[in-house]
């Protein structure tokens, strides 16, 4: 979270910012309204609660995939992902972790009160407070300590006793490592580049320890009728996320077929695993289940946006960053 967050430049918002913003509330919205009855039309053995954590993991987008996949090419369409992967990233891996506090904390007729009382105010306030506590404590660290080797450790630990204190106060952990790292990359400090290479190397080999752990924890059913299912819902996802980009760029100029390339490219990454692996070790009654469509997805979505960016070519023309350069 830290590592997706750090990338976010507030100074850099323009019309792509503004729009990727918009497709992100956007599709976020429609999918929680949109898929979790429709998740309930599919398995109707699941329970409220649990589909609700499983849609509300789905809102977001992968940026270490979109991002990979398009280093050295400049469109306006792929900015847009880009953008929109990054911003959507912490909402995506917050939005679940409220609902699994909802269930933790609520109960009875007083519920609603209760989330808004407790899970908002508690577990918001007190995330993003500590992660601008920690923050200015940070940039103050570093300004004073500019040695390069030790800088990194001062933002492992840093990050690490954020979190650690947030959920102490019942705060977000996640949400307060987020505002670490908007404050973070937004700020001025020597060597900041630097330091941001050993964040993105240490990111990298914590997602593969990720996905290792979670394909131990974490059985997929393998009959036919779980993935017609699990196909057939997926197929309707990708209708919502379609719906969700002609709503929010029915003022632009992009194309029928540019829209259907960002529909079909929405691939889950880290953010869905991490959740994924926090929610394995939970005790929530049902969640297996939620976790199963969760991860079959994630599978599922990187497959379709391979397949969609290999043919990239068919729904628009990509313009080479380099060639352009020597132009």
């Amino acid at each position: 979270m830290f590592e997706s967050a750090s990338h976010f430049r507030l100074k850099e918002v323009d019309s792509v910012s503004s729009t990727a913003l918009k497709i992100t509330l956007t599709f976020t919205f429609l999918t929680v309204v949109l898929l979790t009855p429709l998740t309930k039309l599919f398995f109707n053995e699941l329970s409220w609660p649990i589909i609700l954590i499983f849609t509300t993991a789905m809102c977001g987008t992968s940026p270490d995939v979109v991002l990979s996949a398009f280093k050295k090419n400049a469109n306006k369409i792929i900015k847009t992902l880009e953008v929109e992967s990054i911003v959507n990233t912490p909402l995506n891996v917050l939005l679940p972790f409220l609902v699994v506090d909802f269930l933790n904390t609520t109960s009875g007729k007083g519920a609603l009160v209760t989330l808004f009382g407790r899970a908002i105010l508690m577990k918001v306030i007190a995330g993003i407070g500590t992660g601008v506590l920690f923050g200015i404590i940070l940039l103050k660290v570093m300004k004073k300590n500019q040695k390069k080797r030790i800088a990194p450790v001062i933002l492992l630990a840093t990050a690490l006793a954020t979190y650690i204190l947030a959920e102490r106060l019942e705060g977000n952990g996640v949400l307060a490592v987020t505002v670490l790292g908007l404050i973070f990359g937004n700020s001025f400090l020597k060597h900041k580049t630097k330091i941001a290479n050993f964040s993105s190397v240490l990111s990298i080999s914590l997602e593969i320890l990720v996905f290792i752990l979670i394909g131990f924890l974490i059985n997929i059913p393998f009959n036919i009728t779980f993935w017609v299912k699990v196909l057939g819902l997926f197929a309707l996802y990708l209708f919502i996320r379609w719906i969700a980009l002609n709503i929010s760029l029915h003022k632009g100029n992009e194309t029928a077929k540019e829209k259907l390339f960002m529909a079909l490219n929405a691939p889950k990454g880290i953010a869905v695993a991490v959740v994924a692996f926090v929610l394995s070790m939970s005790n929530i009654p049902g969640i297996q289940s939620s976790l199963d469509l969760i991860l079959s997805f994630l599978l599922i979505s990187i497959i379709v946006s391979t397949i969609a960016i290999k043919f990239s070519n068919k729904f628009f023309e990509l313009k080479n960053v380099e060639a352009k350069t020597m132009e």
